[in-house]
């Protein structure tokens, strides 16, 4: 299944610390964000990620990084966030070293969604 048109991060960007993080992500819902750093008034991407729960309490996890700022948006469903989250891994160029995620998105335990752009699949062997 292909995605009809890229994610668009709706929210940001934002500091990312603790009291921005509580001011600007108002709902517990699952969600995708991007860190990054701020070069003068350009937002740098750096790094993609999702919460399948709670997107507040995922970034939270990192306001002691080395990523100054964040955008984010809420997607209705931990699957959607999944596809989301791959989305951005290729189209800011994750599979050619530009961002430092270490590796493609895995999705969550037990499920057996694969990417939607390049079709890669995990098996619930590659968690043992």
């Amino acid at each position: 299944m292909k995605p009809v048109h890229e994610p668009v991060l709706a929210y940001g960007p934002y500091a990312l610390d603790v009291e921005t993080i509580h001011a600007v992500v108002l709902k517990k819902t699952p969600g995708i964000f991007v860190l990054g750093r701020k070069s003068e008034k350009n937002f740098i991407p750096a790094y993609i990620g999702r919460s399948d729960l709670d997107i507040g309490m995922r970034l939270q996890q990192y306001t002691k990084s080395n990523f100054d700022v964040f955008m984010f948006d809420y997607v209705p469903t931990s699957k959607s966030a999944f596809f989301s989250e791959c989305t951005l891994y290729h189209t800011l160029g994750g599979e050619e070293g530009k961002l430092e995620n270490t590796a493609h998105p895995h999705p969550p335990v037990f499920s057996k969604w694969q990417c939607p752009l390049c079709s890669i699949f995990w098996d619930l062997d590659d968690y043992n």
